[in-house]
């Protein structure tokens, strides 16, 4: 049976790091980056662990493991490299309810330490329940070859979108339409990590569909201060033939088809019509 995977809030929170080699650092750096208090235990650590510690990163004690040095953790990680030891410390950790994740041996295991992708807020944890590492190594590679360093700014964008469609959108059922227009085209996007979106606003060259795109593209400003914006503007079918009534030629969509085709073909990302 897999492992929910709960996504829990570690920051300040104490954990214990049983080794000193390559596979706890390994473990040490992907802790890094969600800021929990971390103390080392390692008989012997290995220079990069060593350097953390001086960078006050890490708490390390170069010594032997007691088995008083889990008293206090919110979990354990040990990755000593022998079996006896890790075994020990899990039940250890089993008898005082601690989450202990013993290196390369699931059955004493009681949560697993995922492969993970980070990107700004977003987090995606991968596990294959101790299995198969490689494989959840490579699925990581995957996302993150296909996200390009993107995910972050996508998060950023679209907790700002629910923030405005909350408060300004009456319908669930229209807030989740608006907000996958938005996902869609920050997917489709080709904008890369870091830099200004740029959104581009169809329209009319009539004073009245100046007027109100700009009252559209004021509240995307106020909205996404970050965000840049270019009005393209379309001479319609209806626009040119003023001598004509519009049943004549051919009704109200005389006013829109160019539009409709800049839509279509990714001119523009949205239009804003007269009405």
């Amino acid at each position: 049976m897999p492992y929910f995977p709960f996504f829990a809030n570690i920051e300040n929170m104490p954990c214990l790091v049983v080794g000193g080699g390559q596979v706890a650092l390994r473990k040490l750096e992907k802790l890094l980056d969600f800021s929990p208090i971390i103390k080392v235990v390692a008989s012997k650590a290995c220079g990069e662990i060593r350097e953390l510690a001086d960078r006050g990163m890490i708490i390390l004690f170069e010594r032997a493991f007691k088995d008083s040095d889990i008293g206090g953790s919110t979990f354990v990680i040990t990755a000593t490299g022998d079996r006896g030891v890790n075994r020990h410390i899990s039940q250890l950790c089993r008898q005082r309810h601690i989450p202990c994740n013993a290196v390369d041996d699931p059955e004493s295991c009681t949560f697993f330490f995922p492969a993970i992708v980070t990107e700004g807020d977003v987090c995606i944890g991968i596990s294959t329940g101790g299995k198969s590492p490689t494989l959840a190594s490579h699925l990581r590679k995957t996302i993150q070859s296909q996200t390009e360093g993107r995910l972050g700014d996508i998060c950023n964008v679209m907790g700002k979108v629910r923030d405005y469609a909350l408060e300004n959108i009456s319908t669930e059922q229209a807030r989740k339409k608006a907000m996958a227009e938005v996902l869609k085209k920050c997917l489709e996007s080709d904008v890369p990590p870091g830099a200004k979106m740029k959104l581009r606003a169809g329209t009319r060259k009539s004073p009245l569909a100046m007027a109100q795109t700009y009252m559209v593209l004021d509240m995307i400003k106020a909205a996404f201060p970050e965000c840049d914006t270019e009005i393209v503007t379309f001479t319609t079918k209806g626009d040119r033939q003023l001598d004509r009534p519009l049943d004549k030629i051919g009704g109200k969509g005389v006013f829109v088809t160019e539009i409709e085709q800049a839509l279509q073909s990714g001119e523009i990302d949205f239009a804003v019509h007269s009405a």
